[in-house]
């Protein structure tokens, strides 16, 4: 995409200037652990891969739209550094130093709590799927098929009315908020608990609720996203609880040949994991020609350089149609913002990014609109659609925002979420918690995808996220049993 070299060079400049003024404002700089990256890693991966001559989009960044993605990039990074000062002044500097215990009597959420919203977690996900079957079209032996991934995600998409009655609202928020009990557990398990780590049996529980979840995810709903969320919320809870007792996920001193056994896993895994889902993605759109796919999708062709390397190779094209959902998020930004104001989708004034606030504020307003989130989603796709092109494309959290709050009301969002996940992440570095764990992780959840589309309308990721607000805020009295770290000596500080 042309001027994304130029793009990508700014960004990562910002990147790096604000990484060395945290650096300067706490004295340790943690990058794995920053909001900060979280948030940049999206949008400095899909600005590299756009530099390289992987694809042609029909996009291209004008100074005006460079400038403005330049803009988002250091509004978030003002936000992260207000944040970081806001911390200095009225409390005190991150610590990083061993790790000691804080002895307290009281648990800050117990066992039998996170037992309730695993099982509501499995109830709920199982009504749904019991919805998705009674809808018709597939029965449960069609759906164990692969050859019929494309026909699970139509019947799904299409499905618009209940086939539980007044469950399906119920069976939607419990599957979400069953998440939340997954990321407990993980978290609990990660931070070596001593009496979750008695309950052995619990953690398994919440395994097998992950494991459903994915499997539910494909059978069920024709998703990838379902199932990589239900894994992403168990392995950030995982990273959280390591973290909190001051290890890293590998805890012995790595040698040169455990660190080349190391990179060649992860490069393994990354690669069986591209492959899985280029088989999935292959099944589900029933074999149709990558590159038509890729133009009529995602606005984009194939460079004459990665045309000639894949030419003949419907597989190896597939797996670059894969990498094309890391690549196409910005053009799709640039795409919008480069319309004329009177053709920009809203203002919903957070109708589209928050339906379930908008829902029940109708409800208590005696102004109920079932369809409004259906029609605010309709008016944001329709730039889109009249080119005749794919719709329903990543496009990054950024243009949601626009949609809802207007060009200067986005990046002024941008800025709170910096202040509110840097104050999360500093208070838990302080005061380890799991109640401040579970939001921290559903708001790296939300930073880590913000360059490849929005989440918080998914009912999947906003009632977990709405819930771990009010558990912190009901719970800020409440003392956990949990490591914690201090550079003060060996003077234990309290959980909460």
């Amino acid at each position: 995409m042309e001027g994304s070299v130029w793009v990508f060079s700014v960004a990562v400049l910002v990147f790096a200037t604000t990484l060395l003024v945290h650096r300067l404002i706490d004295g340790q700089l943690q990058i794995a652990r920053l909001p900060l990256t979280w948030f940049f890693g999206s949008w400095l991966v899909g600005l590299f891969l756009l530099a390289l001559p992987l694809f042609r989009y029909r996009e291209s960044f004008s100074g005006e739209t460079a400038a403005y993605l330049i803009a988002i990039l250091m509004f978030y990074a003002v936000g992260s550094i207000s944040a970081a000062f806001w911390a200095r002044r009225t409390k005190f500097p991150l610590s990083y130093g061993p790790a000691v215990v804080s002895e307290s009597s009281q648990k800050a959420l117990t066992n039998r709590f996170i037992v309730i919203l695993l099982s509501m977690g499995a109830i709920g996900t199982t009504l749904l799927m019991v919805n998705t079957v009674r809808s018709g079209g597939l029965s449960l032996s069609q759906r164990l098929d692969s050859e019929n991934f494309a026909a699970i995600r139509t019947a799904f998409m299409n499905t618009t009315e209940s086939h539980i009655g007044i469950l399906y609202g119920p069976a939607t928020l419990m599957s979400a908020i069953g998440g939340l009990g997954v990321v407990f557990a993980f978290y609990l398990k990660g931070a070596r608990d001593d009496q979750f780590m008695a309950s052995k049996w619990l953690f398994r529980l919440a395994v097998v609720i992950l494991l459903f979840n994915v499997v539910i995810g494909f059978i069920g709903f024709g998703s990838r996203m379902f199932a990589v969320f239900a894994v992403f919320v168990g392995f950030f809870g995982f990273v959280e609880g390591r973290w909190s007792i001051g290890e890293r996920l590998i805890v012995k001193r790595l040698t040169a040949k455990g660190f080349v056994a190391l990179c060649l896993s992860v490069i393994i895994s990354l690669m069986v994991l591209w492959v899985a889902a280029t088989v999935f993605l292959e099944k589900r759109v029933q074999s149709q020609d990558p590159q038509s796919l890729l133009y009529h999708t995602h606005r984009a062709n194939f460079s004459p350089f990665l045309y000639g390397l894949t030419r003949g190779d419907s597989t190896i094209q597939y797996l670059m149609f894969s990498v094309s959902y890391l690549t196409t998020p910005i053009p799709t930004l640039n795409f919008y913002l480069d319309l004329p104001s009177a053709r920009l989708p809203g203002p919903f004034f957070g109708e589209y990014n928050f339906p379930a606030v908008a829902r029940w504020l109708r409800r208590l307003s005696f102004i109920g609109d079932p369809l409004a989130w259906d029609r605010a989603r309709f008016e944001i796709f329709k730039p889109l659609g009249d080119t005749q092109f794919g719709t329903n494309v990543w496009s990054t959290l950024v243009r949601d925002l626009i949609a809802d709050f207007g060009k200067t009301g986005a990046l002024v969002f941008l800025a709170l979420t910096a202040f509110l996940a840097q104050n999360v992440f500093q208070a838990q570095c302080l005061s380890p918690s799991v109640r401040r764990a579970g939001l921290l992780v559903y708001l790296r959840l939300l930073l880590a995808f913000s360059g490849l589309i929005s989440i918080l309308f998914q009912p999947q990721i906003h009632w977990p996220l709405y819930l771990s607000m009010a558990l912190l805020v009901l719970g800020r009295n409440a003392r956990q049993r949990l490591p914690i770290r201090n550079n003060v000596g060996l003077k234990p500080l309290a959980a909460d």
